[in-house]
């Protein structure tokens, strides 16, 4: 991942207050920069994946399979968390 690393997830969770508070700014930045290339490429994506952006959220969510082919397609099943499901 890009912008929310383990190295940065670690941080964020430190015992060590300074460390947590800085690892707090830096994730904060980070999903600024993420939301912005995600603007940036929403025009790129095919319409059923603008769709899918615009209805979930994915950052609980547990990716349980990954796939492709030879032909351009690629497949990712995932789990989202019911407590989103119902929200919707």
């Amino acid at each position: 991942m890009k912008y929310f690393t383990p190295d940065l997830l670690a941080r964020f969770r430190s015992l060590d207050d300074a460390v947590a508070e800085a690892a707090s700014v830096e994730w904060q930045h980070q999903c600024e920069a993420y939301t912005k290339h995600l603007k940036e490429i929403r025009l790129d994506l095919s319409s059923g994946a603008r769709r899918v952006l615009r209805r979930y959220q994915f950052h609980d969510a547990k990716v349980l399979t990954i796939a492709s082919d030879d032909v351009p397609h690629f497949s990712f099943f995932l789990e989202i968390d019911a407590q989103e499901l119902a929200h919707m």
